[in-house]
């Protein structure tokens, strides 16, 4: 007896919790095997009530009607509503190539990769950084002139979420609460 449940699951590379402060309250935030998933508590209280959510099946149904099953390894409390983070799962990026077979999402598309976070220790070196990505920039544009890219931009992460609210940029991970 299975009930269907409908949650975003969001990919992540298996570094995002060594860079972004979750506070789990259960099991772990590995999710280096494609199997694992991490839920929010409310997710956990959801599927299922006062039991412990670590080791518990989520089984995903993907747009074919095909399945995934997910081997819950952690749950951790979810941000406040001003998070810039506050979805319902996390699960490793590489589930993403899963989800429909029909896509391209071969490493020369580049239309379904979306925002990549780096901390730099030395602000000093941000000038530097931005000119080691133009030549991405440049070879990107001599292969792809379907999918232009006219430059990278490193913006701070602190404020990120206003800036994009009222430069109105669509797609970003932030928002603002």
């Amino acid at each position: 007896d299975q009930e269907l449940f409908n949650m975003d699951i969001t990919f992540v590379d298996t570094a995002f919790f060594r860079v972004f402060t979750f506070e789990f309250v259960e099991g772990s935030n590995s999710l280096t095997d494609k199997t694992n998933v991490v839920i929010s508590d409310q997710q956990a209280k959801k599927y299922f009530g006062n039991e412990s959510a670590v080791g518990k099946k989520l089984i995903q149904v993907l747009d074919s009607g095909r399945t995934k099953q997910f081997t819950v390894t952690g749950v951790y409390r979810l941000p406040q509503i001003n998070s810039s983070f506050n979805d319902p799962a996390f699960t490793n990026f590489l589930n993403q190539f899963d989800t429909d077979p029909t896509t391209d999402y071969s490493e020369n598309s580049w239309k379904y990769r979306v925002t990549l976070f780096l901390t730099v220790e030395d602000p000093s070196r941000l000038s530097a950084i931005s000119e080691q990505l133009k030549p991405y920039t440049e070879n990107n544009n001599k292969v792809r002139e379907d999918f232009i890219i006219r430059d990278f931009v490193l913006d701070s992460f602190l404020g990120m979420a206003v800036r994009d609210e009222y430069d109105d940029i669509p797609g970003t991970w932030t928002r603002s609460g």
